[in-house]
């Protein structure tokens, strides 16, 4: 008992915190977000409406393929099994070399990642 009463007085942040958040959120009650229209309405003025989305009920067309850079393949070395070539495909993107070789490094970095993680933490959603 003595030890749970030393730990509830030393504890005053923890109840600050809370309060804190409740008051919040209690706030939050009192004054709701405004509302968010996806097309204007004759009683809703234009200065309200915040998304450029289509009328209810019309048909959205697909957008336009996108090909990311990806690693394609790796080259390896006989004679020393340590070094590799990654073969990179830029994809659609327009990278220039220091933007490509960012990007390139990290996709090998999560590849390499992906080796050391065991197979038994692997797994697939079916």
């Amino acid at each position: 008992m003595n030890l749970f009463n030393r730990h509830k007085r030393s504890n005053w942040t923890l109840k600050g915190v809370t309060i804190w958040v409740a008051l919040c959120f209690g706030a939050s009650l009192l004054q709701p977000l405004p509302m968010v229209y996806a097309e204007p309405s004759p009683n809703l003025p234009a200065s309200e409406v915040h998304l450029n989305l289509p009328p209810v009920g019309t048909r959205v067309s697909l957008s336009e393929d996108y090909a990311p850079v990806v690693v394609k393949g790796i080259r390896v070395f006989p004679e020393n099994p340590l070094q590799f070539d990654f073969i990179v495909d830029t994809g659609d993107t327009f990278f220039k070399d220091e933007d490509l070789k960012k990007e390139s490094n990290r996709l090998i970095k999560y590849f390499l990642a992906s080796l050391t993680v065991p197979e038994d933490d692997l797994w697939v959603t079916h």
